[in-house]
């Protein structure tokens, strides 16, 4: 960094460490009674922020023992209506619908007045695309609320799986 006290040295390369070179904690400012700064530990390698990657694999090697994954698969693919498969379609039907947008309002405006939008509205400057953007701005609401369903789903999924395999 050009003019300016680059802030890496501070850390000495690991953002939980307390180092020091300038002496900025021995100066008159003093933090609040109620702080406490966050444990390090000299053992793990960025301190106790980051889990450590033995234990995480053996969670993962543990949940495929176990039939939490054949679980979660099963549940998010398989049923009369499989979570995985009615979020594709919605995400597919609701792309289409954002991308036809002005040909619909064309179609709508036809239907609803067919003596003044004869060519399907193509030539209309303010109602057809007008309507186009209230049809995509409908198709991204109900991708939004679409996908925090789906998440929902997952999550249900989860504490199923979790129940019956641990």
């Amino acid at each position: 960094m050009e003019g300016g006290i680059n802030l890496f040295l501070y850390v000495a390369g690991n953002p939980v460490n307390k180092s020091d070179p300038l002496g900025l904690q021995e100066s008159e400012f003093r933090p609040h009674p109620g702080y406490s700064d966050p444990p390090v530990s000299d053992d793990v390698f960025w301190g106790a922020a980051f889990p450590d990657p033995d234990s995480m694999a053996e969670g993962w090697r543990h949940g495929w023992e176990s039939g939490y994954y054949k679980c979660l698969r099963n549940c998010l693919t398989k049923g009369s209506l499989p979570p995985v498969i009615t979020t594709l379609i919605k995400e597919a039907i609701i792309k289409g619908a954002e991308h036809t947008a002005p040909v619909l309002a064309g179609a709508i405006y036809y239907m609803k007045y067919p003596k003044w939008f004869k060519a399907l509205g193509k030539y209309s400057e303010v109602y057809v695309p007008r309507l186009a953007g209230r049809i995509q701005s409908v198709a991204k609401g109900v991708s939004v609320v679409g996908w925090f369903i789906f998440y929902g789903e997952i999550y249900h999924c989860a504490q199923k799986c979790s129940n019956e395999c641990l």
